[in-house]
């Protein structure tokens, strides 16, 4: 087998000498050196890159050599050393594709998506067509929050390959945080249309329906992703948030029917199941994740809610407990959104 693939490789630099001028015909000590690093790059990635360090000391201008080095660093996520090796690549062989684009690649698993987007805005250049390329450049743009460029090689990426998921479900990623919610449920729909067991697009789809006070389609997506995947912490979240808006509404509708003196009894029973829901989906979330900010604060409004519903003694422990809740949620995130807000309300309910 190692000599097949040893073969295959030297049939292939062979091609390569053979019809690029830009290539120089390397030493015969330098191919074998290279076709070793081939042969035992998956098995012994330490002598493959030895090799190619070898290689690379007779003759630094090899770059396919410094190209295999970056994918061998790349691979045991020695991603500072993958780096040197693709730049070194891309310096003598400026029309790679491959090499900007796993030099793209290794900076956003770096997380430095400044360098990514460069390296990416390359690959492009020489390639614009390629979907993986627009869909990490857009991923990489989207961590940066700069939504315009996102969206741009987002859309791009769906379009090149409508069959695949990742792009659509991105692209409803970037109208969420642009606030654009009928834009996102767009895109999450034709991302289910693609793919419609996938549990990570159904809670987006779900989560965008609440945003637009959708509810009951909300529901009824959450409760299919709760059933599928029982451990899904965030399906519990949302599902507890949904219960709360249903007790908004029936706590309306009870207002509205009250004022015209007609019987309230069914939607007293309903507030009740709503309020009873969301404490049971908050704390199923916590019982899967007990580090989830969210829900902590979501639990923390619905003992409130309690509090000011059964009054008395009970109602001073569920204010406590709202309180608690509120400071966990805090303690895991101190930088949330409304956090002046939150802070006012546990001083209020602390002080009562």
């Amino acid at each position: 087998m190692a000599k097949h693939i040893k073969l295959c490789a030297l049939s292939l630099f062979g091609f390569i000498v053979a019809f690029s001028g830009c290539v120089t015909p390397p030493q015969p000590q330098i191919m074998d050196l290279y076709v070793d690093a081939v042969v035992l790059q998956e098995t012994k990635p330490k002598e493959a890159v030895e090799k190619l360090n070898q290689a690379v000391r007779i003759n630094d201008k090899f770059f396919l050599a410094w190209s295999l080095m970056g994918d061998i660093y790349k691979s045991v996520k020695e991603y500072e050393s993958a780096v040197s090796a693709y730049d070194r690549a891309t310096e003598l062989n400026p029309w790679s594709f491959k090499d900007y684009f796993e030099l793209g690649r290794t900076y956003q698993l770096m997380e430095n998506f400044i360098m990514a987007v460069k390296a990416y805005g390359r690959a492009l250049e020489i390639n614009p067509d390629d979907y993986k390329a627009n869909l990490y450049n857009a991923q990489s743009y989207f961590a940066i929050n700069d939504y315009q460029n996102a969206l741009e090689y987002g859309q791009k990426a769906a379009r090149l390959d409508p069959n695949e998921t990742e792009a659509l479900v991105l692209v409803g990623e970037i109208y969420d945080e642009t606030k654009d919610y009928h834009k996102a449920i767009a895109a999450y729909k034709r991302a289910i249309e693609n793919d419609s067991t996938n549990t990570k697009v159904m809670t987006h789809l779900a989560a965008a329906y609440l945003k637009t006070d959708r509810v009951e389609p909300a529901v009824e997506l959450l409760d299919e992703v709760r059933q599928r995947v029982p451990a899904n912490n965030r399906a519990f979240q949302y599902l507890g948030y949904a219960n709360l808006m249903l007790y908004g509404r029936a706590v309306k509708e009870y207002n509205q029917t009250a004022e015209q003196g007609q019987d309230v009894s069914l939607l007293q029973e309903q507030m009740s199941e709503y309020l009873d829901k969301a404490i049971t989906n908050y704390h199923q979330s916590l019982r899967i994740d007990q580090n989830d900010w969210e829900a902590h604060r979501g639990l923390g409004v619905a003992y409130v809610l309690m509090n000011k519903k059964v009054g008395g003694m009970l109602g001073r422990s569920y204010k406590k407990k709202a309180v608690e809740h509120w400071r966990t949620s805090l303690d895991i995130k101190p930088e949330q959104p409304n956090r002046t807000g939150l802070l006012k309300l546990i001083d209020k309910y602390s002080a009562d």
